[in-house]
């Protein structure tokens, strides 16, 4: 949804509240997202809804050859839910596919319609931001953590929410594929490190 916020003001002009309306965002941008024609079974992961590992694997490096060639740069966001496993030895594996799930449509509609993101592993996504720098990644990174942050399920009448540790960093010009993934897989760590719920965000090496 977007969220519209207005004053209200007395006759001398003073603001004495707020109004707010929730409007339901359209999905006509849905269109021009990578994974827009995906199908389960042919590149959509069939428990989240997202781009599959296979075809996240392929869109990254094709993103990675395309910024090689117009000297476009990008960020890598590795996304890895917290404790999951613990969540589903107290509540079962049904209710840790819930919470993903969830997880994963508030990813999907957290970043850009021009941005992509996908299923990486059994606990962790992989997230593009297109043409953007150290600090407007990290600023998608905030955003994502508090956005999953925000989300829950019922589950047998007991409410929880997860939260994300997320790890990121910038393409580095002419860089592999696999140096680029290792940083960013580093930096998820030292997010994890700090006790989850947290953001790590490295520049490319040249970068100070």
């Amino acid at each position: 949804v977007s969220l519209r916020a207005g004053p209200i003001r007395d006759a001398a002009g003073h603001v004495i509240g707020a109004t707010e309306s929730f409007v339901e965002r359209s999905w006509g941008t849905s269109r021009r997202r990578p994974d827009s024609n995906l199908a389960l079974g042919h590149g959509l992961d069939a428990l989240t809804q997202l781009p599959d590992y296979l075809f996240t694997q392929t869109y990254l490096a094709d993103r990675l050859k395309f910024a090689s060639q117009h000297i476009i740069p990008f960020g890598l966001l590795c996304i890895q839910l917290d404790h999951l496993d613990t969540l589903t030895a107290t509540h079962g594996l049904e209710a840790a596919e819930a919470i993903l799930n969830v997880i994963a449509h508030t990813l999907r509609n957290g970043i850009d319609p021009q941005d992509f993101v996908g299923r990486w592993s059994d606990e962790q996504f992989l997230a593009i931001a297109v043409n953007c720098s150290v600090d407007d990644l990290l600023t998608t990174a905030e955003r994502l953590k508090r956005l999953a942050h925000s989300s829950e399920i019922i589950w047998w009448g007991d409410e929880f929410s997860v939260t994300v540790s997320v790890g990121g960093t910038v393409l580095a010009p002419g860089e592999p594929l696999e140096v680029l993934l290792r940083r960013a897989g580093g930096a998820l760590k030292e997010a994890i490190a700090r006790g989850g719920n947290s953001t790590f965000i490295v520049g490319a090496p040249e970068t100070p």
